[in-house]
Order: structure tokens, then C-alpha cells, then sequence
């Protein structure tokens, strides 16, 4: 397998993207081997916009993005930021087998939870009711009593509720972030601060210096699912881009659960709320599995006997008890 910097150097190169590099690192094993290899070998491999220009800075101008890539290590370094690429035993499975997986995987924190057997994403609104706030404070701070890691987005809303309670009670959490150097929103520096001191974890697939695009919040969606046993959405609206995350769940196979809106009784005098309909519709398609804060026990035994298998969160037999369980 190639190692760590010859990787980093490639994904420097122009038009060089994620999945041509995969199909360098699968055919080759030593960097040298690539810039040996003859064009029409290497056109095996690199195919598509740019192809000729790619071909030509491999053989030619390798040196020069080494360089570049042993400066960035040198960065990273001095600011904290750990970078775990696929060839690293860190890199967690469930990453390797998703749609676009991240070359790079850029941390600050305990890179132990990238392999957390036990984690749930807790999501949701930005624009979070009262009731929503709490009930997602309340649905962590009882997976934390149960040793559970809360992956979310550091977001407004829903997502500081569950990486606030995680710090409140001095537990584990990941926040799957679009850039490692530079917190969005900006109020939530001193949360994030707090989420490394108490053995938390910041990760993102983007270089350092990466300007924050509303796309790439999309793009990070698919990690905190993949990385979860189940996705809690709390609150959103029919269009809320809660719905990236569920969808990414879907296809992950991730059971999707959602706050019981008619019998939560945090949340009865919120029902009609703009942020509670996307809510409803997944409950009422069948899409998600309605849980209440106050039986929340029954829900967290069911997850505890989830695992994750690559992307894959595997069912319970049916001895177990049923795959979809409304919970009264």
C-alpha cells in the first residue's frame, strides 16, 4: 500500500480526484512504481477530464508535490490536526465501503471514536424549537448513560444540543465538521473547544483551509450516518436539510428514529410547528421508527444490539425481537 504522504502528494495534483487516486492504490504498492510505469499503463488507471496533464506532473514534477506534502505535515503538526488516510489502521471500516469515501480523514481529538462500536447520530433543525432542543438533550443524555458517542454536525440547533449535553456530563462526542480550521457556526468555538477537553472528537474530509460551502454540509452528512448504529432526527421540516442525513441513512441501512410527536411530552405543545413536519412525514411513510423520551430504555436496548459490518448496521435475528418496533 502506498504510504501516507505519496497518497497526500497525488490528491495535490490537478484533476487528480478521489477516485482516480483509489485506482492507483489498488493497482500500485510503491509510489515509484506509478512514476516508472509507461503512459499507456498509467491510462489504464487515470481516465477522463485531464488525464494527459495528470500523467504528465506524475512522472515529471512528483518531487515538487512531495515537498508540498511534507510542509502541510509539518502544519498539521503544529496545529494539532492528526490526518489519517485509508492506508492507517485508525480509518474505520464503515468509512472504507460508503459512496465517495474521504481519501483523508483531518482530527483533533481522541481518533479512538472513529472505530466506537457504540454511536448514534443525533440530528436535526438549526432553527430548533424549545421542545426539540430539549428532547434531543434529553434522547443523549440518556445514550450517555449507556457509554454511548453522540456524532452530529456542530450546528446550530439540534446539533448543539447533543455535543452540549456530551459536555455537560463530560462524555464522548464526535462532530463531523466542514472544515477542521475554521468552527461554524463561530459561537460554537468554545463548545468545540470543549467537545477535544473532554476526550471528544473533531473530524472532517476537507484540507485545512477549505472555504465552507452550503455543498459541502451535504457532503459531511453521509460520514455522521456512516459512522453512527442509528440516526436520531429530532426536528425538521419537510425540506429541512435534516433529510440529507436520513436519506444518506437510508441507503446506509441505519435504522432512523424520531421523536413520537403526538405522545412526547416535551414536544405536544410544538406539534404543527414548521420544524416538527418533516418529523410527522417520516414517521407517517414508515421511514422512521417514533420513540418517547420517557420509554427511551426499550430504544436503547434495540441499538445496543446493532453492530456496524463496513457500512452496514446488521439487524437483530428475528429471535431478537422485530426489525421495526412502534414504540407506544
Amino acid at each position: 500500500m502506498l504510504e501516507k504522504n505519496d497518497v497526500y502528494a497525488l490528491q495535490l495534483i490537478k484533476y487528480l480526484g478521489p477516485k482516480k487516486i483509489e485506482n492507483l492504490t489498488e493497482a500500485y504498492s510503491d509510489i515509484n512504481d506509478i512514476i516508472s510505469a509507461s503512459e499507456d499503463e498509467l491510462n489504464q488507471y487515470i481516465k477522463g477530464a485531464g488525464k494527459d496533464s495528470i500523467i504528465s506532473e506524475i512522472k515529471n514534477n512528483f518531487d515538487k508535490y512531495l515537498e508540498t506534502a511534507d510542509y502541510d505535515f509539518e502544519q498539521f503538526e503544529y496545529h494539532g490536526i492528526t490526518l489519517i488516510s485509508k492506508s492507517c489502521e485508525e480509518y474505520p471500516n464503515s468509512l472504507r465501503v460508503i459512496d465517495k469515501s474521504p481519501p483523508f480523514l483531518y482530527c483533533k481529538g481522541n481518533t479512538n471514536l472513529l472505530k466506537e462500536k457504540n454511536s448514534i447520530a443525533v440530528i436535526g433543525s438549526r432553527n430548533a424549537t424549545i421542545g426539540g432542543y430539549e428532547i434531543a438533550y434529553e434522547t443523549t443524555r440518556q445514550f450517555l448513560e449507556n457509554d454511548y458517542n453522540i456524532v452530529s454536525g456542530l450546528a446550530s440547533g439540534i446539533d448543539t444540543a447533543g455535543h452540549t449535553a456530551a459536555v455537560n456530563f463530560k462524555k464522548k462526542t464526535t462532530a463531523v465538521l466542514v472544515a477542521i480550521d475554521t468552527i461554524y457556526p463561530k459561537e460554537n468555538q468554545v463548545l468545540s473547544d470543549s467537545i477535544i477537553d473532554f476526550g471528544g472528537l473533531l473530524i472532517t474530509e476537507n484540507k485545512p483551509g477549505t472555504p465552507i460551502t452550503g455543498p459541502l454540509f451535504v457532503e459531511r452528512d453521509r460520514l455522521q450516518s456512516a459512522l453512527s448504529k442509528a440516526v436520531f432526527a429530532i426536528e425538521t421540516d419537510i425540506k429541512g436539510g435534516t433529510l440529507h442525513t436520513v436519506s444518506f441513512a437510508e441507503k446506509q441501512k441505519k435504522k432512523i428514529y424520531c421523536p413520537n410527536l403526538r405522545e412526547e411530552q416535551l414536544y405536544k405543545k410544538y406539534i404543527g410547528n414548521p420544524m416538527s413536519k418533516g418529523i410527522d412525514m417520516l414517521i407517517q411513510s414508515g421511514r422512521a421508527i417514533p420513540y418517547s423520551t420517557d420509554k427511551l430504555d426499550k430504544v436503547i436496548k434495540e441499538v445496543d444490539k446493532l453492530r456496524i459490518e463496513g457500512d452496514i448496521t446488521v439487524q437483530p435475528k428475528a429471535s431478537e425481537g422485530r426489525q421495526q418496533i412502534l414504540y407506544d
